[in-house]
Protein backbone atom coordinates (compact mmCIF):
# COMPACT_ATOMS: atom_id res chain seq x y z
CA UNK A 1 0.00 0.00 0.00
CA UNK A 2 2.76 2.44 0.94
CA UNK A 3 4.63 1.79 -2.34
CA UNK A 4 1.53 2.46 -4.43
CA UNK A 5 0.92 5.75 -2.61
CA UNK A 6 4.49 6.86 -3.30
CA UNK A 7 4.17 5.83 -6.94
CA UNK A 8 0.82 7.63 -7.26
CA UNK A 9 2.23 10.79 -5.75
CA UNK A 10 5.21 10.64 -8.12
CA UNK A 11 2.93 10.11 -11.13
CA UNK A 12 0.75 13.07 -10.13
CA UNK A 13 3.88 15.20 -9.72
CA UNK A 14 5.06 14.26 -13.21
CA UNK A 15 1.68 15.10 -14.72
CA UNK A 16 1.77 18.52 -13.08
CA UNK A 17 5.12 19.37 -14.72
CA UNK A 18 4.29 18.13 -18.20
CA UNK A 19 2.22 19.98 -20.76
CA UNK A 20 -1.55 19.60 -20.50
CA UNK A 21 -3.05 16.74 -22.51
CA UNK A 22 -4.81 19.24 -24.75
CA UNK A 23 -1.63 21.20 -25.53
CA UNK A 24 -0.37 21.77 -29.06
CA UNK A 25 3.34 22.36 -29.66
CA UNK A 26 3.99 25.28 -32.01
CA UNK A 27 7.76 24.67 -32.22
CA UNK A 28 7.34 22.68 -35.44
CA UNK A 29 5.54 25.67 -36.96
CA UNK A 30 8.77 27.70 -36.77
CA UNK A 31 9.98 26.08 -39.99
CA UNK A 32 7.51 28.18 -41.98
CA UNK A 33 6.06 30.77 -39.57
CA UNK A 34 7.63 33.43 -37.42
CA UNK A 35 5.75 35.29 -34.74
CA UNK A 36 6.11 38.73 -36.30
CA UNK A 37 7.66 38.41 -39.79
CA UNK A 38 6.61 36.66 -42.97
CA UNK A 39 8.63 33.56 -43.77
CA UNK A 40 7.31 30.77 -45.99
CA UNK A 41 3.92 31.36 -44.39
CA UNK A 42 2.36 34.44 -42.82
CA UNK A 43 3.46 35.58 -39.38
CA UNK A 44 1.42 34.33 -36.45
CA UNK A 45 0.61 37.98 -35.68
CA UNK A 46 -0.89 38.34 -39.17
CA UNK A 47 -2.86 35.13 -38.65
CA UNK A 48 -4.21 36.38 -35.31
CA UNK A 49 -5.14 39.72 -36.91
CA UNK A 50 -6.83 38.02 -39.89
CA UNK A 51 -8.94 35.60 -37.83
CA UNK A 52 -9.55 37.74 -34.75
CA UNK A 53 -10.17 34.92 -32.30
CA UNK A 54 -9.35 31.26 -31.67
CA UNK A 55 -12.86 30.06 -32.47
CA UNK A 56 -12.78 31.54 -35.98
CA UNK A 57 -9.35 30.06 -36.74
CA UNK A 58 -10.41 26.68 -35.33
CA UNK A 59 -13.49 26.79 -37.57
CA UNK A 60 -11.27 27.37 -40.62
CA UNK A 61 -9.06 24.46 -39.54
CA UNK A 62 -12.10 22.27 -38.87
CA UNK A 63 -13.49 22.97 -42.37
CA UNK A 64 -10.42 21.27 -43.83
CA UNK A 65 -8.44 24.48 -44.25
CA UNK A 66 -9.40 24.94 -47.89
CA UNK A 67 -7.61 27.87 -49.54
CA UNK A 68 -10.93 29.74 -49.86
CA UNK A 69 -11.26 29.59 -46.04
CA UNK A 70 -7.75 30.93 -45.45
CA UNK A 71 -8.14 34.63 -44.87
CA UNK A 72 -4.57 35.45 -45.87
CA UNK A 73 -3.98 32.99 -48.73
CA UNK A 74 -7.39 33.72 -50.26
CA UNK A 75 -6.38 37.35 -50.81
CA UNK A 76 -2.60 37.06 -51.27
CA UNK A 77 -1.28 35.48 -54.48
CA UNK A 78 2.13 34.66 -52.97
CA UNK A 79 0.58 32.88 -49.98
CA UNK A 80 -1.95 31.17 -52.24
CA UNK A 81 0.91 29.72 -54.30
CA UNK A 82 2.44 28.36 -51.08
CA UNK A 83 -0.85 26.83 -49.91
CA UNK A 84 0.04 23.23 -50.86
CA UNK A 85 2.94 23.28 -48.38
CA UNK A 86 0.61 24.30 -45.55
CA UNK A 87 -2.03 21.79 -46.66
CA UNK A 88 0.49 18.99 -46.25
CA UNK A 89 1.53 20.27 -42.81
CA UNK A 90 -2.11 20.76 -41.83
CA UNK A 91 -2.87 17.13 -42.65
CA UNK A 92 0.15 15.91 -40.67
CA UNK A 93 0.11 18.18 -37.63
CA UNK A 94 -3.20 20.02 -37.20
CA UNK A 95 -5.96 17.76 -38.50
CA UNK A 96 -7.76 16.31 -35.49
CA UNK A 97 -6.28 19.00 -33.21
CA UNK A 98 -7.96 22.07 -34.68
CA UNK A 99 -9.04 23.74 -31.42
CA UNK A 100 -5.70 23.08 -29.74
CA UNK A 101 -3.76 24.41 -32.74
CA UNK A 102 -5.85 27.59 -32.94
CA UNK A 103 -5.43 28.16 -29.21
CA UNK A 104 -1.67 27.59 -29.51
CA UNK A 105 -1.30 30.14 -32.33
CA UNK A 106 -3.03 32.82 -30.26
CA UNK A 107 -1.05 31.91 -27.11
CA UNK A 108 2.23 31.97 -29.04
CA UNK A 109 1.52 35.56 -30.07
CA UNK A 110 0.32 36.48 -26.57
CA UNK A 111 3.48 35.13 -24.92
CA UNK A 112 5.77 35.98 -27.88
CA UNK A 113 7.19 32.46 -27.63
CA UNK A 114 6.69 29.10 -29.29
CA UNK A 115 5.88 26.08 -27.17
CA UNK A 116 3.12 23.89 -25.75
CA UNK A 117 -0.14 25.76 -25.28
Amino acid sequence: MKKSLVFSAAAIGLMAVSAPAHAFDTNACMACHAIDIVKVGPSFKDVVKAYGDEKTLAKAFKSGFAVKDRRIAASDAVMKAKAPVMTAQFNIKIKGHEKQAAHAVFETVKHNAYGDY
